[in-house]
């Protein structure tokens, strides 16, 4: 999350105009990448669809605040737009998640 406040923070330069679609696409890959790596951090617990649902929760309000916050940057806006990319790309890293980190097993009896 560091990582994506540190890039929305910068002012917007006029060199290069990016297309619309390319940058939801920005934003879509950046927040499915901060899901996976969520997930990858709380995975396995014993409710696993509930903290994939704390996950996005929380991806939905973090990516809102950092839209607002982009109203004090110069050449940034608010959009959202850009908040449903965010919470788009939470969502797919989400149910990406599973095939990319696998619960270990649990080992039944003892060591000795």
């Amino acid at each position: 999350m560091g990582f994506i406040l540190l890039m929305t923070s910068w002012p917007k330069l006029d060199l290069i105009e990016i297309a619309s679609s390319a940058d939801k696409v920005a934003h879509f890959g950046a927040y499915l990448v901060l899901s996976l790596l969520s997930a990858r951090a709380a995975f396995p617990a014993d409710r696993p669809w509930r903290i994939a649902a704390a996950i996005v929760a929380a991806i939905a309000v973090l990516a809102m605040l950092d839209e607002l916050h982009q109203a004090w940057i110069p050449g940034r806006f608010p959009d959202v737009w850009d908040w449903f990319a965010d919470i788009g790309g939470g969502v797919v890293g989400i149910l990406l998640a599973p095939l990319f980190f696998q619960p270990a097993p649990r080992r039944h009896g003892s060591a000795s």
